[in-house]
């Protein structure tokens, strides 16, 4: 396995989600904790890069409302710096570097970033990282990873976004299937994400093609 070829998306894997207290819980996800652990594991012993997004909303955002509609706007959810916007995942948030999305980082210190650190966290005030965090296209043109594996939560909102926007940006991206919760009732996107090459596989599957 070549390290500098593989990146690992984590996709806002927050209490807010996660957690059955969580005011967007999406149903079940807790259950996943425990693979999300493994596939870190796996991550820090082979020294990959990891990628974790993170919704990070001020009350003002364009997607907080009193009165949401669940498909553009939603009640407050991972306001920043309280409790729903942390990580469950222990060292997301101890650990890597944070990228801002509500100013604009200059070439030369996204390229630090992307050269000193192996962990990344990148803010984001969107369902698509690429629309929520305008340093996320230069971040990209830096990377020398290629193959990216994507997981987390919600699979037919933020997972998906996130998979098809790295698609776009010539990644070859595979969605860890058993590693990612949906939305009960929400459509699938698999016919978009076939469309654009994006592959579904298992973590078992995957840990072979990594040997």
């Amino acid at each position: 396995m070549n390290r500098d070829d593989i990146v690992f998306w984590n996709v806002d894997t927050q209490y807010d989600f996660v957690d059955p207290r969580g005011s967007l819980y999406v149903k079940d996800a807790q259950m996943l904790i425990p693979l999300w652990e493994e596939i870190l594991a796996f991550v820090r012993a082979n020294d990959i890069r990891l990628v974790s997004t993170k919704d990070h909303h001020f009350l003002d955002s364009e997607e907080i409302s009193d009165t949401p509609n669940f498909v553009t706007s939603f009640p407050p959810h991972c306001i920043a710096y309280e409790d729903g916007e942390k990580s469950v995942l222990s060292m997301i948030d101890d650990h890597g570097a944070c990228v801002v999305w509500d100013s604009v980082l200059s070439e030369e210190e996204l390229l630090r970033i992307y050269d000193s650190e192996r962990s990344l966290v990148l803010l984001k005030d969107k369902f698509n990282f690429e629309i929520g965090n305008p340093n996320s296209k230069n971040l990209l043109s830096h990377f020398k990873e290629r193959e990216v594996y994507v997981f987390g939560v919600a699979e037919n909102v933020c997972v998906s976004e996130a998979a098809m926007a790295l698609a776009s940006n010539g990644f070859s991206v595979t969605v860890i299937t058993d590693a990612v919760k949906g939305i009960p009732g929400l459509e699938t996107p698999y016919d978009r994400w076939e469309a654009l090459g994006i592959r579904k596989m298992s973590w078992s599957d995957i840990k072979k093609e990594l040997r």
